[in-house]
């Protein structure tokens, strides 16, 4: 995926799910990030994990 920041993997199963342009956000009082499009929130509770 292409991103302007580090590089994001995504199942191959779950790409069908994703819009063009999508949008990280982080939610401070969830302390989560957020993955959504101007069209809808795709999951308001994200994990970070580093590799």
């Amino acid at each position: 995926m292409d991103t302007n920041g580090p590089t994001i993997y995504v199942e191959k199963s779950k790409m069908i799910y994703l819009d063009e342009v999508m949008k990280i956000d982080f939610v401070e009082s969830a302390n989560c990030f957020m993955l959504k499009s101007p069209n809808e929130i795709l999951n308001p509770r994200l994990s970070f994990y580093r590799k």
